[in-house]
């Protein structure tokens, strides 16, 4: 008599024999039960789970915690909660997108995951399984290449075999996502067809397969008929010439039966491949050493196909998880090398002048030598001349903006005798930009990106770390409560004072316009909109300030540290008077 045994009583044998070995330090208990990680805090017991996706019941691995056939409950507040009591009190672990829809009652969003890799490295390559196969719809066949492929989660047929087997279907868009990041969404519909080997023994019914470009696999043919007396474990097989360049269906795990290995034939040495017998016949996969020379990088083809929708929803889970986050402040990430450096050029050069703080450009060395360009910038100022001719209107509203300049102390003009010092000295071309919101003023933009001899201001100066507050968090503490305040730091990179020696760099050429005056040599005394440095080093100066003044004004130093973006100030308070009082010490 034949026994047969109950699927869940399987599961549960399975699932015992899996779970006895911990996850966590793979000695033979249950993770409840090891001391590495009781004895852990709950933000790192949080991190074991999220990262080794246990059960939260059991804390063991290879299920959900809806599936987990164990019934226990927290022991902690009357034990009304279906968790491990270990994760009593911890935060949210898997964050869910609630279906707006009513209670989730399975996956209702198509995926096709499909997680194929094809590398082509230097010494060798890395065959993987292709078949000959035919693929028919009603009395239309065609013959071509099959991949095999265990890590896939559907099939994958290209558009020109299905415009050839004329394969419709309902249509959809999906997106193409790579490990770049870059992901392009593109229009696609889901096919059926049938798949059998060459000689017809075996036939699969492929119910669901997404149309999607042609992707070349690889540009490789194989001889195998010529090539397999190479090794003795694969002469003597039926092996048939391989094209991996017509590859045009990807066989996913989704397609029964299709990847059932019959026999295999392993290599001897390490240098061989392997034979496999498929229902479609012989394969063969594995390394196979190359004689072929390159000078380029290996080629990597990753493809991940997942649904437009369901695309959707991850993204509003990620929106969602950065919301969460960007509440409190985030940890700075660690500073590269050249952040670091940069950093401490603003510790170094910064101090205060008794009206004003002062920092020093950031070179990237300190032995950086400038070309001159005195009189490239000098036929460019010509040519703004020649504008104001052209626009009177243009040239008032530029000299109004100039002479702002001059009289607020921003920049000053150079006396005759100052030659400057070679490799030192630089001069800046302007121009006037016109903002659609604001149509009747000209601001004076200097371009710090101006190339001579290869050189210009902004590369040979370093941005420095990011050091602005994350703007979601800023926006979301801006609304929290109930009182709300917005300012403005004006003229925010004109407020930061530039050390003599580096106001060399900083000249730029004016005059009146319409004077008949000799055009005078000016430099920049305050930081420059446009140049690379500038934000970063502003930025610094204003969170210095907080720090200087925080025994005077210590309720308003977070405000000008965390609610501060650029030059805006957002605040918000429950109380009114405390909103008063925090305008005035700002």
């Amino acid at each position: 008599m034949k026994t047969i045994e109950h699927p869940e009583i399987q599961h549960r044998e399975t699932s015992n024999d899996l779970q006895r070995s911990c996850p966590l330090c793979s000695k033979n208990h249950h993770m409840e039960k090891c001391e590495e990680f009781v004895q852990l805090s709950m933000d790192k017991r949080v991190e074991v789970i999220r990262t080794l996706r246990c059960c939260l019941k059991c804390l063991g691995r290879g299920h959900k915690s809806r599936e987990c056939y164990k019934k226990r409950r927290c022991t902690e507040n009357g034990g009304n909660k279906s968790h491990q009591t270990l994760l009593h009190g911890a935060p949210k672990i898997f964050l869910t997108v609630p279906s707006t829809n009513g209670p989730e009652k399975g996956p209702s969003i198509p995926v096709a995951s499909v997680g194929t890799t094809s590398i082509e490295e230097f010494d060798q390559h890395v065959l993987l399984a292709v078949v000959p196969v035919k693929i028919s719809n009603g009395n239309k066949i065609a013959t071509t290449y099959a991949l095999i492929d265990n890590g896939a989660e559907t099939t994958l047929i290209t558009n020109t075999v299905a415009e050839i087997l004329g394969l419709e279907g309902s249509s959809g868009s999906f997106c193409i996502g790579t490990f770049h990041g870059e992901d392009p969404s593109i229009p696609s519909k889901k096919v059926s067809f049938n798949l059998s080997s060459e000689d017809g023994a075996s036939t699969f019914t492929v119910r669901s397969a997404y149309v999607l470009p042609a992707k070349r696999l690889s540009r490789h043919k194989f001889d195998w008929p010529l090539l397999k007396a190479k090794w003795q474990h694969l002469s003597y097989l039926n092996l048939p010439s391989m094209d991996l360049s017509q590859v045009a269906v990807l066989i996913g795990r989704n397609v029964r039966g299709a990847h059932t290995i019959i026999e295999e034939r392993i290599a001897p040495d390490s240098d061989g491949p392997d034979a496999v017998l498929t229902s479609f016949g012989w394969c063969v996969a594995g390394p196979i050493p190359t004689s072929r020379s390159s000078s380029g990088l290996p080629r990597v083809n990753l493809i991940h196909t997942v649904s437009a929708e369901c695309e959707l929803r991850n993204n509003i889970a990620r929106l969602w998880e950065d919301d969460k986050s960007s509440i409190t402040s985030p940890c700075k990430e660690c500073l590269s090398d050249t952040d670091q450096y940069a950093l401490n050029i603003l510790k170094s050069t910064i101090r205060h002048t008794g009206e004003r703080y002062e920092v020093g450009l950031k070179w990237k060395n300190n032995d950086i030598t400038l070309p001159n360009n005195y009189a490239v910038v000098s036929r460019q100022f010509q040519m703004l001349e020649a504008r104001f001719k052209r626009d009177p209107w243009y040239a008032e509203k530029y000299r109004q903006g100039m002479e702002d300049y001059i009289s607020s102390g921003y920049a000053k003009p150079v006396p005759a005798s100052e030659i400057g010092t070679p490799g030192s000295t630089w001069h800046i071309p302007h121009h006037g930009v016109i903002s659609p919101r604001k149509p009747d003023k000209v601001r004076i933009v200097f371009n710090c990106s101006a190339t001579f001899k290869g050189k210009s201001l902004n590369n040979s100066l370093l941005k420095g770390p990011d050091l602005l507050a994350s703007l979601v968090g800023v926006l979301l503490r801006f609304r929290h409560f109930k009182f709300a305040v917005a300012a403005d730091i004006r003229a925010m990179y004109h407020q930061g004072a530039v050390p003599d020696l580096d106001q060399e760099a900083l000249r730029f050429f004016y005059r009146k316009p319409g004077s008949t005056e000799p055009v005078q040599v000016n430099k920049m005394t305050r930081h420059v909109f446009g140049a690379a440095s500038s934000p970063t080093t502003c930025i610094f100066a204003i969170h210095r300030t907080a720090e200087d003044f925080q025994e005077k004004y210590p309720d308003v130093v977070h405000i000008l540290k965390e609610n501060t973006y650029v030059d805006s100030v957002l605040h918000s308070v429950d109380n009114g008077l405390v909103t008063s009082n925090h305008i005035v010490q700002v």
